[in-house]
């Protein structure tokens, strides 16, 4: 507020001098020199205001003009982080923030604020339609000469037409200079005072005096700009520096093709580009990496930031280095991690797939091999491999301790893939050989259901011509439902409700129980066959009541959704009403799985695809006593499944593709 009163004052007494000029009756005549004089719209009175603009382009990264500048303080937000900047050395913190981010960031103005345009004009912004049409202008703007300044303080004699002195004017700053020249007025003449120092863009001070000199000079610094004029990186700043690729295997190198990165821009002539692994040599330039595009990473791919130096081939000195991050993949679709792959070995048996059939029974750390009717046991560990870059893991397991025949399989096999029925492997070392690639589950239990994801399965019951909660082996009431054709045409595979006021309880234990913090997913294949629009048909409950725990069902239109009404939430299938294929009247079969967290984030999947997601569900302190299947449904369900904990995309999608059955043990 000082400074600007200050210049207030002082734009006053200019116009009151120059005004005085053309009243005032004279005190000394002193003729100036006609060639020294300023006047109003002439070539060095331009020339002299342009020199006088000041460099606005210190914010650009801001506001993307470089004609008008944001008074401090000014407060951004960047990636939701509040940011006030108080004074100039603050954007260099901003700067590296940027830098933290990437070039990954969305950077908001905090409106209202002020901008100071190129003729010192001061303007109230409040909102950023407001902004974006000076910030068009700019670049139509050319107006400064930035490549030399004059050396303040300078002074200026003023003149009536009678050449009478009337005043001697001291400027202080660019804006004072800038506004004085603006405010001359017609039939007044100006004289600088010379001699005047002025400062080039490199430094060098130079004097003028008269005006030829100063033209002359302004002229030649405007020539120099257009020469020197920055380089525009603009290309080099838009691009994601992140390279990415993925190995088969952790002891595997991994190949960059560094150059790929700035493929997108134009190089040819005007850049240098240089690749570097430390920042101290890309700033100095040495020590460039000799063939970028044929980079090397080896494990454990913890040195992944290369440094990118990109300078101007005419001005080497005028550069920008840039952070390139690599970051490397396990190639494995679906990463196998050391916890899943113990539970899977040790659940059955495991046939492998090399020359000499092996059956592999893992238990505890120790592992019983048999070869043609013959045993021999061994020892086995399981460990992990981290890629530093990533943070994706390798998991492997060794074995040991085995001699003659067996002995083939004392080796470390890593990990490509696993699920409950088959584990992929291969050498940690590609070069050396195994004795197989590959593991089938082989468990003779006498029942046909292959048990596929069913850890941390609390309930299950797939209504295979009868009502039994496979888990805990609970015979349940059936005489609620009548028994139907499932999804994929087997006779007596489904329940079908009529809403004839039965429930199907279930009964809670110590293991099925769900409360408040528990994660948890419920999985079910259902079908309406109701044509009332306002009905609310649960098909899995915890309790009896809604004021209960939570419920999960179809309402309005036979919309899935999942709610509860103590504390109230509610999550519906936003997308259930606009394919074209479902109306209130459907028949289809539909899979919906609905996810909650331990920290109360709840999803909503339909037939394979997340359709909603939200915060808030509280299932409840209590365990209550049963819960409760087909209350108030008219329609079919199938194959119930209850996990304690949240199945992740994969397991979601393969329960949807799981082929309908009619199994009745597990």
């Amino acid at each position: 507020m000082k400074n600007y009163l200050q210049l207030c004052r002082f734009v006053f007494i200019v116009m009151a001098v120059l005004i005085v000029s053309c009243q005032k009756d004279g005190s000394i005549i002193e003729n100036p020199p006609i060639e020294d004089s300023i006047e109003a719209g002439s070539v060095i009175a331009t020339l002299i205001q342009r020199a006088a603009i000041e460099d606005r382009s210190f914010d650009d990264f801001i506001d993307l003009a470089d004609c008008l500048s944001i008074n401090l303080p000014l407060t951004i937000t960047v990636n939701d982080i509040s940011i006030t900047i108080n004074d100039e050395n603050d954007y260099n913190d901003v700067l590296a923030l940027l830098a933290n981010f990437n070039n990954k960031y969305d950077l908001e103005i905090v409106f209202p604020i002020v901008i100071t345009l190129n003729d010192y004009t001061q303007i109230v912004i409040n909102a950023e339609e407001e902004l974006i049409p000076y910030v068009i202008a700019c670049q139509e703007q050319d107006e400064d000469i930035p490549c030399i300044k004059f050396v303040f303080p300078i002074s200026f004699s003023i003149y009536n037409i009678a050449f009478e002195l009337i005043d001697t004017l001291v400027i202080n700053s660019n804006e004072e200079l800038y506004l004085f020249i603006e405010n001359i007025q017609a039939g007044t003449l100006v004289s600088l005072n010379y001699p005047v120092l002025m400062e080039l863009q490199n430094g060098e001070i130079i004097e003028a005096n008269n005006n030829i000199e100063l033209q002359e000079a302004i002229e030649a610094a405007a020539l120099d700009c257009d020469i020197v004029e920055q380089t525009d990186f603009t290309c080099f700043n838009k691009l994601d520096y992140v390279l990415e690729v993925c190995i088969d295997a952790y002891s595997e190198a991994a190949f960059f093709d560094l150059s790929s990165i700035i493929s997108s821009c134009d190089t040819d002539n005007e850049f240098t580009i240089s690749y570097h692994y430390t920042e101290q040599d890309a700033i100095t330039n040495q020590n460039a990496i000799p063939n970028p595009e044929e980079y090397t990473l080896a494990s454990p791919f913890k040195d992944n930031t290369i440094y990118i130096l990109v300078s101007a081939t005419s001005n080497p000195g005028d550069f920008i280095i840039y952070e390139l991050i690599l970051i490397v993949f396990n190639c494995n679709d679906e990463i196998c991690n050391e916890e899943s792959l113990n539970i899977y070995l040790s659940e059955c048996k495991w046939a492998t797939n090399g020359s000499i059939p092996f059956v592999l029974d893992f238990n505890n750390g120790q592992i019983t091999a048999t070869l043609n009717e013959n045993e021999q046991t061994g020892q086995y560990t399981t460990g992990t491999q981290i890629i530093i870059s990533s943070g994706q893991e390798f998991t492997q397991y060794t074995i040991n301790g085995f001699t003659g025949d067996f002995v083939v399989l004392n080796t470390t096999y890593e990990v490509g893939f696993c699920s409950e029925e088959y584990i992929a492997v291969h050498a940690i070392n590609p070069e050396d050989s195994i004795a197989f690639t590959g593991m089938e589950r082989d468990c003779d239990t006498g029942c046909d259901n292959p048990g596929i994801i069913t850890n941390d399965l609390i309930i299950y019951i797939p209504f295979g011509e009868e009502a039994v909660e496979l888990i805990s082996g609970e015979q349940l009431n059936d005489e609620a439902i009548t028994y139907t054709e499932d999804r994929a045409g087997n006779p007596n595979c489904a329940a079908a409700f009529t809403a004839n006021g039965a429930l199907i309880p279930i009964t809670v234990t110590e293991e099925n129980s769900l409360v408040t913090a528990d994660a948890f997913s419920v999985s079910i294949w259902f079908q309406m066959a109701n044509e009332d629009a306002g009905n609310l048909e649960t098909f899995f409950q915890k309790g009896t009541t809604l004021n209960d725990g939570f419920s999960i069902g179809a309402y309005d239109l036979n919309t899935p959704l999942c709610f509860s009404e103590n504390p109230p939430f509610s999550i519906w299938d936003n997308d259930w009403n606009q394919e074209v294929d479902v109306t209130w009247t459907n028949t289809d079969w539909h899979h919906l799985v609905i996810t909650k967290t331990s920290n109360y984030y709840v999803q909503l999947w339909r037939d394979g695809i997340l359709r909603n997601s939200q915060e808030g569900l509280d299932i409840g302190l209590e365990a209550l006593t049963t819960y409760n299947l087909g209350n108030n449904l008219i329609g079919n369900l199938d194959d119930l499944r209850v996990y304690k904990r949240v199945l992740n995309p994969n397991e979601i999608n393969a329960l949807y593709e799981l082929e309908a059955d009619c199994f009745t043990c597990l």
